[in-house]
Parts: structure tokens; sequence; C-alpha cells
């Protein structure tokens, strides 16, 4: 079949004659893709019946390519068809792809070239935090904004785990924001604490005396000798008491013990003395470690904070990098002339304008391709793979099953082929 002799050729006759099976020929000769038959080991059931053997050789240029139907090996190896050239023989291709294989086709096609440095800028305007950006981009240059994507998404994940390893809590973006732990070291406490230490202070400078005036007592000194000396007026009877050089009117003081201090009676007191002091050590020992046990929750409370802006800043770049984020404005960018192309398209023919938009949706005239009748996919699929054939400089394009459209829209088709070609 030589198709070099005019522009555009129609392969008409009925059913079962060979007409698609001449466009799979070219898929299979070019790609090796078969579409009847998927397993290798039955690809001997595509020869001829009665036929040993079979081949089909493709010339494109000054390309030729040679490949055995049974075997599937083709001859020379060497040659690479470009990946356009499959969706302009196969029209219904695009349509059937994933909307992540649409993006990643498109990207091929179009030229789109990831720069990690432009997309350094791109997400650093966004306030995206510089060191998580930094974390994904040997990503992005080996798997594309998928694998940068689904990085920064296992990230996520990992932080809220260090979040919830640090709190002993699930993790909540809400309960988050102001989590602290919670303290046991409350106001009361600390104003016990100071009451506690004076309390201390005080204690010893009373039990250091007491030491110090038994130790007057025993080594038979006795500083302040007449000091508090009570005494009885020997007329009126009356209980005096010297201070301070002077005898005055004695006064009693709660409490108070009469007489003169004895050793043992300093013994008691300072036996006394002691364990109030070591009370209040204890009871001090105990507010300390409940506020150090609270600094510690301080600390706890910290890293729980800084988990969770660890969360936040991955989940902004993961969200930037998810389909509807970066890559769509990207992409929003790229098919403009796709989009374009397929405007004049649909004014050419009469048809519904076919669009697609930046999460890789097709739509015709607004509508979902999915809810498409069968004939308009077809008028879909056709227009989008003319997109292709030409915006990628391909050259040829083949639609099969035309007898899908009605008469005046096969006439359409003819003056669109015409017109384009």
């Amino acid at each position: 079949v030589d198709l070099s002799d005019s522009v555009i050729h129609l392969f008409c006759g009925h059913n079962e004659v060979g007409k698609t099976t001449l466009q799979e020929a070219i898929r299979y000769g070019l790609y090796g893709e078969t579409v009847r038959i998927e397993k290798k080991g039955e690809y001997k059931e595509m020869v001829k019946e009665g036929a040993k053997s079979g081949s089909i050789t493709v010339d494109i240029d000054d390309n030729s390519v040679t490949r055995d139907v049974a075997k599937g090996t083709c001859d020379p190896e060497i040659f690479e068809p470009p990946d356009a050239l499959r969706y302009a023989l196969d029209a219904h291709r695009f349509s059937r792809l994933s909307a992540d294989d649409r993006r990643k086709f498109l990207f091929r096609a179009l030229g789109i070239r990831i720069k990690p440095a432009d997309i350094k800028k791109r997400l650093l305007k966004r306030d995206i935090d510089e060191t998580c950006i930094d974390g994904i981009l040997p990503l992005l240059v080996s798997g594309g904004f998928n694998g940068a994507y689904k990085e920064a998404r296992s990230k996520t994940t990992e932080s809220r785990g260090v979040w919830k390893g640090i709190t002993h809590e699930t993790y909540g973006a809400v309960k988050a924001e102001d989590w602290e732990a919670e303290k046991q070291f409350t106001e009361e406490d600390n104003e016990a604490l100071c009451d506690a230490r004076n309390e201390l202070a005080t204690a010893n400078d009373e039990l250091d005396n007491l030491m110090v005036e038994k130790g007057q007592l025993q080594a038979g000194a006795a500083p302040k000798k007449h000091e508090g000396m009570q005494l009885t007026c020997p007329e009126c009877k009356t209980k005096l008491v010297y201070q301070m050089g002077k005898v005055s009117r004695y006064v009693p003081q709660d409490d108070e013990p009469e007489g003169e201090q004895t050793p043992t009676a300093l013994d008691t007191q300072i036996s006394q003395k002691r364990a109030e002091r070591d009370a209040i050590q204890h009871e001090i020992v105990a507010l300390e470690v409940k506020e150090l046990q609270d600094s510690k929750l301080d600390a706890t409370t910290k890293a729980a904070y800084d988990a969770h802006q660890k969360v936040l800043s991955w989940k902004a770049l993961e969200e930037e990098l998810a389909p509807d984020g970066l890559p769509a404005e990207i992409i929003s960018e790229a098919i403009e002339p796709v989009n374009n192309h397929l405007k004049a398209s649909a004014a050419l023919t009469g048809w519904k304008t076919c669009q697609i938009d930046a999460l890789m949706n097709i739509t015709m005239d607004g509508r979902r391709y999915s809810l498409q009748s069968e004939s308009s996919k077809w008028r879909c699929d056709a227009m989008l793979a003319e997109a292709i054939s030409h915006l990628t400089k391909t050259g040829i394009l083949v639609l099969d099953r035309v007898d899908v459209l009605d008469i005046p829209s096969r006439v359409q088709l003819i003056k669109w082929l015409v017109s384009i070609s």
C-alpha cells in the first residue's frame, strides 16, 4: 500500500475485508502493539490461515521497519518511531488514558521540561519551606511531579507519625495547633515552693542558733550570761527580766520555756527543729521533682509544636505538587495551544468544542467525555488525534470506524480533512 501519492486516503469496503486490519498492522509493525492478542505465544495465530510465516514492513521516510508476525521481533531494532505517532494511528488512545498518563504524555509531547530551579522558584513564591523543597527536588528530576508528590505525601504522613509519637495522641490539624502537654506543677505549687524555701532558711538559722547555744553551754561559757535572766523583786515579788542591760517587768511569751536553758532542753529543741527542717526539705524535694517533670513537659510541648509545623510544611508542599496544584498550572499554560487548535477544529467542522482542562478532564461543549454519545466521542477523539499530530509535527492521522458518523457528519469530516491538509 503506497500512501505517498496523495494527502488524503479513504479505505472503503464491506465488513471483515481488512480496513481496520491495515491500521492495526501499521501499529504492530512499528510498535509491536497487538490489539486482538495479548499473549506473545499466541502471535502465530495472526498469520494468515494456510501460511507458515508472515511479516509486516512499514516504510516511513528513509526508515524501514520489518516485524515477524509470529515472533513479534523487529528488524532493525534500532529505529524508534516517535511516541506521538501512536496517538495519530489510534485516535481513541488519548481518551482511554488515565488523567495522570494524559498529563505525562502531554509533558513529553509538548516538550515541557521540568527544571528543578524553576519549580523551586515557583514554590518559594508560595511560601513553601525551602528544606522541604530541597528534599523533593531529586525526586522531581527522576520521577517527575508524580514522584515528587508521592514523596511529599509520604513525608506528611511520616511527620504526623512523629507528632503522635511525641504526644501519644492521634494527630489532628486543629488539635495540634495549640496542643500542650498537661502540667502537674500549678501556680499554687510554685507559691508553696517559695514559701517552703523561706521556711527552710529560717529553720536552718534557728537550728544554727540552737547548736551555737548548746555548744556554749557545754563549754561552760554562756555568753550573754544574764541576758534573758528572770528575777524576782524581793519587795513586791514582781517577776522581772534582764534584757539589753536593763531590768524590766517580765511579760510572758507564748510557748516560752521558763527558767534558763539546759543542755537537755536544747537537745529536745534541736531534735524538734531538725524534724521540722527535714519535713520542709521533703516538701521542697517533692515540689522540685514536680517542677522538673513539668520542665520536661515544656520540651515535649515544643517538640510537638515543631512536629506540627513540619506536618504543615509538608502538607503545603504536597498540595502544591498534587495534580490540581502546580502541575495543573504548568499544564494549563502548556495546553493552551492544544485547546486553541481544538477550538479551530470545532469551528471548521461545526462539531462540539473539545477541550482539555488542567486536571486532564476531556469535555465536549463543557460536558464530560464519558457522558457523550458514541458518535460524539468519535468526533472528540478525531479532533484530539489531529491536534496531537499537528502540534507534534507527526504528519499522519488515521481515523477508523468512520461509519459511526451519519452522512452529514461524514461530509463535515471530509471537508475538515481537506481544509487542514
